[in-house]
């Protein structure tokens, strides 16, 4: 199918070139790539087609977008490329993309500042080599390795070990497509690259897969790495410290929960899996848990999963995710939406992600219209959705365009993604002076009824407004209404009830705090007894109401509450951590 579209791509920018003389064809293309290579002045060339661009998209509604992504990953190209060591040293390389009609628009739609272009270089050059000289069949696969192992090796790692790990996993992946879960050689590479970022050894691989490879979750073997409890509970070294860090050695001498993680996660790898180590903190300050998150196949449609590993009492916590392209921390929500790309054909995915990356070329009164064109044909294409709440954010959208945007926002995403739209509509919004804000998070909590944490976390913002404005009163009252209504919400009412404990200390007006404590803490819900208790609300919240009562002189009422939550937790020694 993908070949074909750029068989059929070529023959249109052909038929068009006499009517349409600035429409390039690819072969044109090609062609002024190869010339502005050979002279190393590629800037030249991103130059001139900036400017192509941004007047083929005066007006997006009669762009020829086809052709517009095409000049898009080409001036990608030109950019991405135009300092690297291989205008010098490799040409035959570039030239070699540059004539890769599947691979290079879809390595072009995913390189950004994090990469390497050097670094890709090098991938691109030992998968040509254990592929035999064609990448082409496997572009998604090949620019999740590009874009996950162009960095450095870490300080002391042999170069060429790193280079042959890639390798192998590639051969390792193309060659297991029967046992995998999911088809490598189809999947996007938003999502291969929660796969190609394996860390295994060969023999950890086929371990893992003889003794996994039959079971139905695999994500459940988080629970079969035993947990080390006295390394948690009394701040010693774990015991697989003592070993290799490898899936046997942890399965044998346990681990805490961000090992637990790690060994889920790896396993699902070596099947195929997406997966993610999960990772959260509440914002009142209790300890960091770790669980998992894996792609899951759910009646034909691909739905992440992050509840593995995952505690009833952390249910409302917000998990932080290491992105395996950029090394940054990016959200659940985040990617959760990738698994919709499972769903949007190959060519329409590279497409919308080239539109996003020509945002900037094309005038400001259509870059709106550009990035709706580029969500309406990938609807997961999670840099179109931030590059639209971007605009909002700046303030560069008129209020009409705001609810035009809050309509596409609902209509592809509240139901489906609520994290992320909840994410998008609140920064879209952020910008708006705090009274026409918390009007505006009040429509938006409207959307999110059936997820009383998201309206929670509105009603946060919303006191953090009125206690900007210096309406403290208005602001107790957003705080008490999750202290009376979304008592179930986790980290939220930690939070909340820290800005009221803040709030009233200012005021001096101790008496009030004591009452909110005494009304608030019983009705917290009492966890079970387990190391992570004292990460929950009842400890969290009882640990600043008992404190509170012993400054007040109460302490027989501060040590009973201490009493209740020691009968629930062993605290571990403050360096411990999890």
């Amino acid at each position: 199918m993908r070949k074909l579209y750029f068989v059929l791509a070529l023959l249109f920018a052909c038929a068009v070139s006499a009517a349409a003389p600035d429409a390039a064809t690819p072969a044109d293309l090609i062609r002024e790539a190869d010339a502005a290579i050979d002279a190393q002045n590629l800037s030249a060339f991103q130059s001139e087609l900036a400017s192509r661009i941004g007047v083929a998209l005066t007006d997006v509604a009669q762009a020829d977008l086809a052709n517009v992504s095409q000049l898009a990953a080409f001036r990608e190209f030109a950019k991405f490329f135009g300092t690297s060591k291989a205008l010098t040293e490799d040409k035959e390389t570039l030239k070699w993309l540059v004539g890769q009609p599947i691979l290079l628009p879809t390595l072009m739609s995913a390189v950004d500042e994090s990469d390497s272009p050097d670094g890709v270089v090098a991938v691109l050059k030992s998968l040509r080599d254990a592929s035999g000289g064609s990448l082409e069949n496997v572009p998604d696969l090949a620019t999740a390795f590009a874009v996950v192992w162009d960095k450095p090796s870490p300080s002391g790692t042999d170069p060429s070990a790193q280079n042959r790990h890639v390798v192998q996993m590639f051969n390792y992946f193309l060659n297991t497509r029967g046992q995998a879960r999911f088809d490598l050689q189809k999947m996007p590479w938003q999502l291969s690259v929660f796969v190609v970022d394996m860390k295994l050894r060969p023999d950890e691989i086929q371990w893992a897969m003889q003794r996994y490879s039959h079971l139905g979750p695999v994500a459940s073997c988080y629970f079969d790495v035993p947990y080390d409890d006295d390394a948690f509970n009394n701040g010693g070294k774990k015991k697989i410290d003592a070993h290799d860090y490898t899936l046997p050695n942890i399965l044998q001498y346990g681990g805490i929960c961000v090992d637990q993680a790690y060994y889920a996660s790896q396993v699902a790898k070596t099947m195929s899996i997406p997966s993610c180590v999960c990772s959260g903190a509440s914002g009142a300050g209790a300890a960091n848990h770790a669980w998992v998150g894996v792609l899951e196949d759910s009646s034909g449609r691909a739905l992440w999963n992050f509840d593995e590993g995952r505690y009833s009492e952390d249910l409302y916590w917000s998990a932080s995710i290491k992105d395996p392209q950029t090394g940054k921390e990016i959200s659940e929500g985040d990617v959760g939406l990738t698994g919709d790309l499972l769903n949007t054909p190959a060519d329409a995915r590279v497409e919308s992600s080239l539109l996003v990356k020509v945002e900037e070329d094309a005038p400001e009164a259509s870059r709106m219209d550009l990035l709706e064109r580029a969500i309406n044909l990938s609807p997961g294409n999670r840099a179109a959705w931030v590059a639209l709440a971007k605009l909002g954010r700046e303030g560069r959208l008129s209020p009409d365009q705001l609810e035009s945007v809050g309509r596409v926002v609902q209509q592809y995403a509240a139901q489906s993604y609520p994290d992320f739209a909840w994410q998008m509509l609140v920064n879209m919004c952020a910008s708006q002076p705090p009274s026409q804000r918390v009007e505006s998070l009040n429509n938006i909590s409207r959307l999110f009824s059936a997820r009383p944490d998201l309206v929670a976390r509105i009603r946060n913002l919303q006191g953090d407004l009125y206690r900007k404005l210096d309406q403290d009163d208005l602001a107790l009252g957003e705080y008490g209404d999750i202290l009376t209504n979304y008592l179930n919400t986790g980290p939220i009412v930690m939070e909340a009830m820290q800005r009221v404990d803040e709030m009233l200390r200012a005021k001096q007006d101790l008496n009030h705090l004591v009452r909110i404590y005494d009304s608030v803490w019983p009705k917290l819900a009492i966890p079970d007894r387990s190391a992570f208790a004292f990460e929950t609300p009842f400890a969290v919240v009882g640990k600043a109401y008992a404190d509170l009562l012993d400054s007040m002189g109460n302490e027989s009422a501060a040590d009973n509450i201490r009493t209740r939550i020691k009968q629930l937790v062993v605290e571990p020694p403050a360096a411990a951590g999890n």
